[in-house]
């Protein structure tokens, strides 16, 4: 839930909206860790500095129509930093582990709906109660408004709301606006959940911003029609063209660059299952790039078996033994904004690691270093790091961990010094840190790096360590 944040646009025009509002917000903070982001359109705010810990954006408006989709879309291309978002109407309620269950699933799913459509009002009373539990509230006091309702709650991977076209803002106001975003989310082929409960929503007076008296209610009308009656290419035509919001926030291309060579005979089943993680992961727009110092042709006729145009093979014959020539050669030939290295051996623990990654950078950040554990059998995992930096790093003193374990703008002039082996990282760490300043620090645990006999450090000697050492200290004196 860390990675999540919950999006509330509100117009509080009504006493009732407000005290629901308050509920919203106290139930969210008080049972998840996940960012809360207000966005309030109005002539003057109802709620400036009214909330603590929640973000809250104001947008000066004297249309009489609340513009809930174009605020959404302000939301997600200014605002958000985090690889999931709930579109989250201030009010409704269902139990926090359904909540909780719902995320989980968008490690599967583009959009994830916490109820299955059964939608109850229920009384004001209700947003009194402290812990409020669906058990808490009686039949007698709910009232069925709609029975296949997709509205309320939305859960999203975002990267995929944005690839969908986002929020349509070809819709002014209430009406049609929930049904639309179904009919084009699914004809475009993302994946969608319905979890079996039902949702309440607290009443309130319907005024013009929530009932059929929208003036535009049967232009919004003519525009999910429209939709409908679009074959899958059309529409994603359509959307192409027409949805110009979903330009104004960047997806980053990540390249995961994996150096790669026989490695004791082993190196084609590690860079296998290597990639086998990469393609499992909920961030899609990547690349992988195989820079390939093999004497043989195992690896890359393991490659071949692929049939992923996001694969890329590179037969790398220059400065053969030298992981920085061979990461240098892979960089050289990718072309993603991001730059992922990552050794064959290793692997990523967390299918939202490239989510994760790609979140740093649409922060500004121009590099960033990620918590990393080990293991020797793929089953058993130890040595938790969460990485820092220090100034002794250019020295051998690693504390953030290998290269496995990084990841920077492509648009950078440092390279990996091909003279070293066992200080390819901490020089290049070093020089980051000297130009871009510190790493933004991902404390959770992304990267498992791979501990066997045959992987590059178990065979240096002390001799090469200390004149690398020695290099360094006559480069950049103590």
């Amino acid at each position: 839930m860390k990675d999540l944040t919950f999006v509330v646009c509100v117009r509080i025009d009504c006493q009732e909206r407000l005290d629901n509002l308050d509920f919203c917000v106290k139930f969210l903070q008080k049972n998840f860790p996940s960012k809360i982001l207000l966005m309030e359109e109005d002539s003057t705010s109802k709620i400036a500095d009214r909330y603590k810990n929640v973000k809250h954006v104001f947008t000066k408006s004297l249309f009489p129509i609340f513009q809930r989709t174009r605020l959404v879309n302000k939301a997600v291309n200014e605002y958000l930093d985090t690889g999931y978002f709930c579109l989250y109407d201030m009010d409704v309620f269902v139990d926090p582990e359904i909540y909780v269950e719902a995320v989980r699933y968008l490690s599967e799913y583009s959009l994830v709906y916490p109820f299955n459509g059964l939608f109850y009002e229920i009384p004001q009373k209700y947003n009194k109660i402290d812990d409020l539990r669906m058990s808490d509230i009686l039949e007698y006091d709910k009232v069925m408004i709609n029975s296949e309702s997709i509205g309320g709650a939305q859960f999203f991977k975002v990267t995929d709301f944005i690839k969908g076209g986002m929020e349509n803002e070809f819709f002014l106001g209430w009406g049609y606006e929930d049904s639309e975003r179904y009919v084009r989310f699914n004809k475009l082929g993302y994946r969608i959940k319905r979890l079996n409960n039902p949702m309440y929503h607290f009443t309130h007076p319907r005024g013009i911003n929530s009932s059929g008296r929208n003036p535009h209610v049967h232009a919004n009308k003519a525009e999910y029609e429209k939709v409908c009656r679009m074959s899958s290419q059309e529409l994603k035509n359509y959307v192409d063209v027409f949805f110009h919001w979903c330009r104004m926030r960047k997806i980053m291309k990540i390249s995961v660059v994996i150096p790669v060579y026989e490695m004791g005979g082993k190196g084609s089943e590690f860079v296998k299952y290597n990639i086998g993680r990469i393609l499992n992961q909920t961030f899609t727009d990547f690349e992988i790039v195989i820079s390939d110092h093999s004497v043989n042709d195992d690896i890359e006729q393991t490659i071949a078996m692929y049939r992923d145009d996001r694969i890329k093979y590179v037969r790398n014959s220059g400065n053969r033994g030298s992981s920085s020539a061979n990461m240098n050669c892979g960089i050289v030939h990718s072309s993603g904004e991001i730059i992922k290295p990552m050794f064959q051996d290793d692997f990523f623990f967390d299918k939202t690691a490239l989510d994760c990654i790609h979140n740093v950078f649409l922060s500004g950040y121009k590099w960033t270093a990620i918590g990393s554990n080990q293991t020797e059998d793929r089953i058993n995992y130890s040595h938790p790091m969460t990485p820092s930096y220090n100034d002794k790093i250019i020295y051998g003193k690693n504390t953030i961990s290998s290269p496995s374990c990084i990841a920077f703008l492509r648009d950078n002039e440092i390279t990996f010094d091909e003279r070293l082996i066992w200080l390819m990282d901490c020089k290049f760490y070093y020089q980051m840190q000297k130009k871009h300043g510190n790493p933004y620090i991902i404390k959770d645990i992304l990267v498992t790096n791979f501990i066997h006999p045959d992987q590059v450090s178990k065979k240096l000697t002390q001799e090469l360590k200390d004149q690398e050492v020695a290099l360094m200290k006559t480069e950049y004196p103590e």
